[in-house]
């Protein structure tokens, strides 16, 4: 799997990242359709973005720094949305150990359908992705590195009644296998280095 480097980065330099994109604190979508992009975004009392209930928004290009015990995009409500070419970093975990909340995944989803990843890498969430009813998912190209838990968080990907969905060319530094992505109560058939779900 090539692994994420932002749009018009040459490099996977943060420095070279910052120097590129405009600064920003959490961002709260408010309108059907918005587009963020090109920002590097730092928050701490909550989610670096939020949705907020709206359809369509599309989510390219950004780093996300997350600080406090929140996840650092949600996905809260709509349908559509988009996220792409994205580094996100919970940076409120401590050196080693499980994170202090389970709600600090990179990207966590409630509700929403039509959910698209592609292109993202997730480091020292609770777990990289977390989808609870939010069926109709497709997940490709994830970079997941240090997802830290606390039970029953940990996984790169856990479905939570999100079927049917989808996970192509994914990598999980940690454990590199089935074991590291958890789908309770949904069939799913797995490939190398690709995982369906079904409802």
């Amino acid at each position: 799997m090539r692994r994420f480097v932002p749009r018009g980065v040459s490099t996977l330099s943060l420095a070279d990242c910052n120097s590129n994109y405009t600064s920003s604190g959490q961002i709260v979508v408010t309108s059907d359709n918005q587009v963020i992009s090109h920002k590097h975004i730092s928050a701490t009392l909550a989610p670096g973005i939020n949705t907020n209930g709206h359809s369509g928004v599309k989510i390219d290009d950004v780093i996300v720094v997350e600080r406090g015990k929140y996840p650092g995009i949600y996905v809260n409500g709509g349908s559509n949305i988009s996220i792409t070419h994205a580094d996100i970093v919970n940076a409120g975990v401590p050196a080693s150990g499980a994170a202090p909340s389970a709600n600090m995944s990179n990207i966590s989803c409630l509700s929403s359908s039509g959910l698209t990843v592609s292109n993202v890498r997730l480091t020292t969430g609770s777990s990289g992705i977390y989808l609870q009813s939010c069926p109709n998912n497709n997940l490709s190209y994830v970079e997941v590195h240090d997802q830290r838990g606390p039970f029953p968080r940990g996984q790169a990907v856990q479905w939570n009644a999100s079927g049917p969905g989808s996970l192509v060319n994914f990598s999980d530094e940690l454990a590199p296998t089935i074991t590291s992505i958890r789908a309770p109560h949904q069939p799913f058939d797995f490939s190398p280095n690709s995982l369906w779900i079904f409802a």
